[in-house]
C-alpha cells in the first residue's frame, strides 16, 4: 500500500534481527514497525536502532496499545506512533507520517552538516541576532579575539570593537548593509586583552534582521595564498 500511494521504495522484514541486519547496512530513511513481534517487540528494536543512530525516523505502527503505549513509544525516542485502523485511509496517514519524519531528519542532517562545516572553517564565523548580540561563535572566531563561548555569546558586538571603530561601523557599514545586504572591507577589531588589529571583514544580513560576520587576521595571507607566499 505505501509503494501504491506514496511511491516509496519499501524492503519488509518479518524478523526484527533481519531487520536490524539491514539497517545497520545504511540507506534507510525510515523504520516502521509492529509492537508485538517475535524474539523482539517493538520497544526493544526501537532501542537496538537508537544505539548506532538515535534521529532515524522510527514510527510505532501498530493496532495493540492505546495512549500509554503511545506515550511509551515516545519517551523511548520512537518519531511517531500511528494506530493502525481499518481501510485504506490509514496508509495515507502513515505515508505522511513517513514524509514529515524522514523530511525534517533530513533537514536536520543538513543543519549538522553545515554546522561541521563552519566549526572546521579557518575564518572566524559569527551570528548576530536582530538585537546585535551574539548567538553564534566558531572556534577560530574565539581564537581571534581571545574569548571563550560563555563570555562572548549574548554580549553585544562593540564589545569587539574600539570606540572610534564603532562609530565608523554604525554611520558605514551597517547601513551599507541594510541598503545591499551585504558589505566587504577592513575593520579594527578588539582583543580581549585590549590590542587592537586590522580585520578583513564580511558582513551578510540574514532574513530575520540578524547578521553573519566572517573575520579574518589583514596581516595573516588570504587563504590559499599561503603557499605562494611561502
Amino acid at each position: 500500500m505505501l509503494r501504491r500511494i506514496g511511491g516509496f521504495e519499501v524492503e519488509g522484514f518479518t524478523e526484527p534481527e533481519a531487520a536490524l541486519s539491514r539497517i545497520g547496512d545504511g540507506g534507510v530513511d525510515c523504520v516502521v514497525s509492529d509492537y508485538e513481534m517475535p524474539g523482539l517487540d517493538g520497544f526493544d528494536l526501537l532501542e537496538r536502532v537508537r544505539e548506532f543512530d538515535p534521529d532515524l525516523p522510527f514510527i510505532v505502527y501498530t493496532g495493540n496499545g492505546d495512549e500509554a503505549l503511545a506515550e511509551d513509544a515516545i519517551s523511548l525516542g520512537a518519531t511517531d506512533y500511528v494506530r493502525k485502523e481499518r481501510g485504506s485511509a490509514q496508509f495515507a496517514l502513515l505515508g505522511r507520517r513517513i514524509e514529515g519524519a524522514v523530511a525534517r531528519y533530513r533537514a536536520e542532517q543538513e543543519a549538522e552538516r553545515r554546522l561541521r562545516a563552519i566549526e572546521t572553517a579557518r575564518e572566524g564565523i559569527c551570528i548576530l541576532s536582530a538585537d546585535g548580540t551574539f548567538e553564534y561563535a566558531n572556534g577560530a572566531y574565539l581564537d581571534l579575539y581571545g574569548y571563550r563561548e560563555d563570555d562572548l555569546l549574548d554580549a553585544e558586538w562593540r564589545l569587539l570593537h574600539p570606540a572610534v571603530e564603532v562609530e565608523r561601523v554604525l554611520s558605514e557599514v551597517l547601513p551599507a548593509v541594510e541598503e545591499r545586504g551585504e558589505w566587504c572591507g577592513e575593520t579594527v577589531g578588539r582583543r580581549a586583552d585590549g590590542t587592537t588589529f586590522r580585520e578583513r571583514t564580511s558582513v551578510s544580513r540574514l532574513p530575520d534582521g540578524g547578521l553573519v560576520i566572517v573575520v579574518a587576521d589583514a596581516e595573516d595571507p588570504p587563504w590559499g595564498e599561503e603557499d605562494r607566499t611561502g
